[in-house]
């Protein structure tokens, strides 16, 4: 096992190094983490696919600056802006109030920082995948190889293989059919041009 850093006295190991069982374990609590952050803002919104494909919300760069000079624009003439008064989440019908807008902007502000972090960390574990699934493949990619061979000496073998044969050659023929496939578009276009 490598060890990187010293913390508090313990020696820290890379979680590509860990026992199985105690990554398992810190997933486990990292999820309970992740419950612990949903719960400290209540629920928090959850739009379907479409929703977020097609939201308005993505603001650009410095556009929630933009926005906040717009707010400050309409409070100091709120009178002509009243007739969005009843739209603009306040608590006056009557009267356009800018506080509820500008208070979304603030809040939105400050989940960036925690999406900006949230990020980071999921990055980061994207990262522990793909070094661990290349550091797995890179041992099992060549011993592959020789069971194959192998595999055609011995029936016992080649049953204990079967799973692996079976995943690998169906992608094989899946490429082998998109290929034929796409030849025969490619001829059929040909012949009709």
């Amino acid at each position: 096992m490598k060890v990187t850093t010293k913390k508090k006295g313990r020696k820290q190991v890379r979680a590509i190094d860990m026992d199985p069982r105690a990554v398992r374990d810190g997933v486990h609590a990292a999820i309970r983490l992740l419950a612990k952050i949903v719960a400290i803002f209540s629920e928090m919104e959850e739009l379907s696919p479409d929703e977020r494909l097609h939201s308005g919300g993505r603001l650009r760069e410095d556009e929630a600056d933009a926005m906040r000079a717009i707010l400050s624009a309409a409070e100091k003439y709120e009178s002509y802006f009243r007739p969005f008064a009843k739209r603009d989440g306040g608590k006056d019908d009557e009267r356009f109030e800018a506080a509820p807008a500008r208070n979304d902007l603030d809040r939105r502000e400050a989940l960036i920082e925690l999406h900006h972090e949230l990020e980071k960390v999921s990055a980061r574990v994207d990262d522990t995948i793909l070094v661990l699934g290349q550091r797995a493949r890179d041992v099992v990619q060549p011993v592959y190889e020789l069971s194959k061979s192998l595999s055609a000496a011995d029936p016992e073998f080649k049953r204990l293989l079967t799973p692996a044969t079976s995943f690998y050659a169906g992608g094989s023929r899946k490429a082998k059919r998109t290929a034929k496939a796409k030849n025969a578009a490619g001829s059929s276009n040909e012949d009709g041009a």
